[in-house]
């Protein structure tokens, strides 16, 4: 396709697409909003499926699925979280902080009700969260933690560790100091409970969370 033939056929599109609205009336496609708070960090359904919840740098923010209306703003940020399995709580890894942090939150009103506060590194290192997932079986949660430091060249160490999101204890770790050199990114769990993937730009290890072993 040449590039008369991709603008000829864009511009179909663009006024069949208008077409439609102006004869449909509420017909509308989409909506499209600007986010004053800038970057959004992680997104997710209510339970309910009638609002959903943005995580930004700077806020947290309640807004309506039908139409991305804005319902309520709390005053701080978060980078991910997920939902309990009863839904009536919520696991955030919050923004800003010189040091990680977990913390479990009423789904009404995002109240604290229990935080984890990752303690100074003895080496001088960087360390925080940077994504987590809930097991459906289990109180757990499982997080990624990053210890990241610059000296002669930039050290960066990942490993996968267990949480008990009821009480913000540490249970252990998933990796081995031979997974700290892979650059650990995504998390999965699977609907029962049996395993977690994890997935970067070259790699997918599954573990089994009844053994702890990958």
């Amino acid at each position: 396709m040449n590039l008369k033939q991709f603008f000829g056929i864009a511009l179909i599109i663009i006024f069949i697409s208008n077409i439609i609205k102006m004869q449909a009336g509420e017909l509308i496609f989409g909506w499209n909003l600007v986010n004053p708070s800038g970057k959004i960090y992680d997104m997710q359904f209510m339970p309910d499926n009638d609002y959903f919840v943005l995580c930004t740098a700077t806020d947290i923010q309640i807004r309506s699925s039908e139409t991305g209306e804005l319902v309520q703003t709390y005053p701080f940020g978060g980078l991910r979280f997920e939902f309990t399995p009863d839904s009536s709580r919520i696991i955030l890894i919050p923004t800003g902080g010189e040091t990680g942090r977990l913390q479990l939150r009423n789904i009404i009103d995002w109240s604290l009700i229990k935080e984890y506060v990752i303690p100074p590194d003895s080496e001088g290192f960087n360390v925080s969260f940077s994504e987590l997932k809930v097991d459906p079986i289990r109180p757990y949660v499982y997080v990624i933690k990053s210890r990241t430091k610059l000296l002669d060249k930039y050290y960066h160490f990942k490993k996968i560790e267990i949480y008990n999101y009821e009480t913000m204890e540490f249970i252990g770790e998933l990796t081995s100091e031979e997974d700290e050199d892979f650059y650990l990114q995504y998390l999965a769990v699977s609907n029962d409970g049996k395993y977690l993937a994890e997935i970067d730009a070259s790699y997918l290890r599954v573990w089994d969370l009844e053994t702890r072993k990958k």
